[in-house]
């Protein structure tokens, strides 16, 4: 048997993975064409919706910001921060180390003077002055030559249990509970479980903090 779902961008866990947290039978082979879609499909819906609950991206991705300056930090809006890899001022690229530095305690872009690189300065003021590119998130995805997901790395455990624990009870519902279709589950019992509220508790407290 075989699937035609391909993991997603998002996708915090293989297919590998997945079927190694819920079956004694890892194989693909005692597993239907629409028991694997479906499989597949909860491993791609769960991901993006533990995604949208913690208001994090748990895969890294690149983030493009625009902020109007006139200050001497650019706050960032996506956390966690890896990198920040260009600064732009009214169309202006600028050096990170001479013209800026990032401050990661205050998840900030900080603008130096051009003159004392040791010294603050402010970002030129105007409607969306200010470009900031920066990477956001925590795993990484490694990916063959056919784009097949072959592993996730540096995703933190209570992300990829909580993967597991919603999905077990997605599985557990039966397929009637979801449209591989519209690729999502349908209905209250889609609902986020309390026990993954619970595990990733410490997480939202944590983003809900920062932002405040």
């Amino acid at each position: 048997m075989s699937s035609t779902v391909q993991l997603s961008t998002k996708a915090v866990v293989t297919k590998t993975e997945i079927r190694e947290a819920l079956f004694t039978d890892t194989s693909e082979v005692n597993r239907t064409d629409d028991e694997l879609n479906t499989l597949y499909n909860f491993v791609n819906w769960v991901s993006e919706g533990i995604e949208s609950f913690v208001g994090q991206p748990i895969i890294q991705k690149t983030v493009v910001e625009y902020n109007d300056g006139g200050g001497e930090y650019i706050f960032l809006t996506t956390l966690p921060v890896v990198l920040v890899s260009a600064v732009t001022e009214n169309g202006i690229a600028l050096v990170s180390g001479t013209d800026y530095i990032y401050d990661p305690d205050l998840v900030a872009v900080r603008r130096l003077s051009e003159n004392d690189p040791l010294s603050a300065s402010i970002f030129k003021a105007g409607t969306m002055a200010t470009r900031v590119v920066y990477t956001a998130g925590y795993g990484t995805q490694v990916r063959d030559g056919s784009n097949e997901l072959t592993s996730v790395t540096s995703v933190p455990e209570d992300f990829k249990l909580a993967t597991y624990v919603w999905i077990q009870n997605l599985w557990e519902k039966g397929p009637a509970n979801y449209s591989p279709e519209q690729g999502n589950a349908t209905g209250s019992r889609a609902a986020i479980p309390y026990a993954v509220k619970e595990i990733l508790r410490n997480r939202v407290l944590q983003v809900h903090w920062i932002g405040s």
